[in-house]
């Protein structure tokens, strides 16, 4: 819920932003609104045109959609938000001038466009990368991580569906996922109950009947990449990046995900289905 001083803070961005589109100097700029300050940094830093400008209520996704609503509706046409997808586009559901990422979340993106491979080239024990082995070695870890990832993302996505009121905040990954070198298992059973233990509506379900219902929307096959979670994914790589595989077994879960940003390629996210969609904005204003 919203706090009194988040909402004067949210009114007074908003403001902020209707004065700053009123000058002659903006007249022809367009402003892009997204989630938080790390989206900023990396808009700013695969950006396409200076006319783009990049701010934010820093309050999340509901905030942009909110804040894109307010200042069209201001009569400010040259105003976009981009978005996590999470299980929205899956769904089919859009909102207008809101652009989504082209997997689950900006981070999920990321981890489509490659950085994971220079990632664990760039932090593995050389022993188990050299030659004809990183190929296997790469491929390893990204699926055993996103397999994992996806196991967890179906009780996020029946959450999503039924509005249950899961609490999916600060999970402990370590109470449900064990790693053997490039190996990740999810014990799903301990990781149902972690979730309903720590929910306020827990009460309300089994476990044994959200199993069925995660096997129910597996069997949909829904593509892993809008299902997994990006900080589910970097939560686990980390895990993995602390044990003898890794040449640097104290990094921060901030630092890995500074690492992903940065090692993302303009040449990649001009393949993107965001990227087509903010360059056109360049044609249209």
């Amino acid at each position: 819920m919203m706090s009194l001083r988040d909402a004067v803070s949210e009114d007074d961005w908003l403001s902020s932003m209707m004065l700053l589109f009123r000058s002659e100097m903006n007249r022809r700029r367009i402003l892009i609104v997204v989630e938080g300050i790390t989206d900023i940094r990396f808009f700013n830093a695969y950006r396409l045109d200076n006319r783009i400008i990049y701010e934010s209520p820093e309050n999340g996704k509901r905030e942009v959609i909110s804040a894109v609503s307010q200042l069209r509706h201001a009569g400010n046409d040259a105003v976009y938000g981009v978005c996590d997808a999470d299980f929205d586009e899956l769904s089919g559901i859009n909102y207008d001038g809101v652009f989504y990422t082209d997997a689950h979340d900006l981070e999920m993106m990321l981890v489509k466009g490659g950085v994971v491979d220079k990632f664990i080239m760039s932090h593995t024990d050389r022993k188990l990368i050299q030659g004809e082995l990183a190929e296997t070695f790469c491929r390893d870890v990204k699926m055993n991580i996103l397999s994992a990832c996806y196991k967890i993302g179906l009780l996020k996505w029946y959450n999503y569906l039924t509005h249950s009121n899961l609490n999916f905040k600060g999970l402990a990954h370590r109470e449900f996922v064990s790693i053997n070198r490039t190996n990740v298992l999810v014990d799903e059973n301990k990781y149902i109950n972690h979730v309903v233990n720590r929910s306020r509506a827990g009460r309300h379900f089994n476990a044994a009947d959200l199993f069925n219902e995660m096997r129910k929307l597996e069997l949909m096959s829904p593509d892993h990449f809008s299902i997994c979670n990006g900080h589910d994914f970097t939560c686990i790589l980390k895990m993995m990046y602390g044990t003898d595989v890794s040449v640097n077994k104290n990094m921060r879960l901030d630092e890995i995900d500074s690492y992903m940003r940065m090692s993302y390629d303009h040449h990649t996210f001009r393949t993107t289905k965001l990227h087509n969609c903010l360059n056109q904005l360049l044609t249209l204003h």
